[in-house]
């Protein structure tokens, strides 16, 4: 009887998480990334040191960490890629000082 139970509650959360939107993420061509990378990387940015693809579903630009919240820079960050045909990618705003010192993705 527990078994059948189980198998019920995972049939219903089965059936649950099929009913819910999904989000398409963004796959990011090698020509979309080198247009983005393009931008950022031009000096257009002065916020950003450095940009990177680490997936071509994850956009990751590198800052200065000023002791500032950067969530409204990357919700920036995703509409620039918006605008360039990249709509629902992952974008991390990381600290680029942090990252050279010790190697660590420490997003902001």
């Amino acid at each position: 009887m527990q078994n059948r139970a189980a198998q019920l509650i995972a049939a219903a959360a089965f059936a649950a998480a099929a009913a819910l939107p999904t989000q398409s993420i963004a796959q990011a061509t090698p020509a979309q990334q080198s247009t983005v990378l393009s931008h950022f990387k031009s000096g257009s940015e002065p916020t950003v040191k450095d940009a990177i693809f680490t997936s071509n579903q994850m956009f990751k630009v590198g800052v200065i960490d000023n002791k500032t919240p950067r969530d409204g820079y990357a919700q920036y960050v995703c509409q620039v890629l918006t605008d360039k045909g990249l709509k629902g990618m992952r974008v991390q705003v990381v600290d680029i000082a942090l990252l050279a010192r010790t190697g660590k993705w420490v997003k902001l």
